[in-house]
């Protein structure tokens, strides 16, 4: 879990703070709950692996959207350029033609781009899986402490 204060500054004493109570969790489940530990921190380091491997690609798709961008842009440049220096008359027809043909090539593009946003999204959902589960370890405590508390008062009642 992301400590959320700051290390510097007037947030100092709670950044201290935080790093000591989430390490004394961190022991305590160790020390108590050794196979829990090792469970929790094998599906954390996969979603990280995964999430990774996600930015990889997605990071990897950009690069080859603008790469690939940029090169229709140019040959749609060239395409025109050649087209003026021969077939000066017939101009119209075959710009509308060019035309339909650059709108359709970025209406395709800006489709791909928008299934990939919508698979960045979907993925967003695994990052709070990290801090759930932290979440879920404090709850898991309160009431390991709760039923702790419970069995003592039931022993105290059978002794009486």
């Amino acid at each position: 879990m992301k400590n959320p204060f700051s290390p510097t500054g007037d947030q100092h004493i709670q950044f201290v703070i935080f790093e000591q109570i989430t390490n004394a969790i961190n022991n305590w489940m160790l020390n108590t709950y050794p196979k829990f530990d090792t469970g929790l921190l094998d599906k954390i380091n996969q979603l990280e692996k995964m999430q990774n491997e996600f930015k990889l690609v997605i990071n990897d798709h950009q690069r080859d959207t603008r790469n690939l961008k940029k090169k229709e842009v140019e040959e749609f440049c060239e395409e025109i350029k050649r087209f003026l220096s021969k077939n000066y008359p017939d101009i119209s027809s075959t710009l509308t033609d060019l035309s339909k043909s650059i709108d359709r090539r970025s209406k395709s593009r800006q489709k791909k781009d928008e299934e990939m946003d919508e698979k960045l999204k979907k993925f967003t959902v695994y990052e709070s899986l990290c801090e759930d589960v932290y979440k879920m370890r404090d709850e898991y405590k309160e009431v390991k402490k709760f039923m702790n508390e419970f069995q003592k008062k039931i022993k105290k009642a059978f002794e009486i």
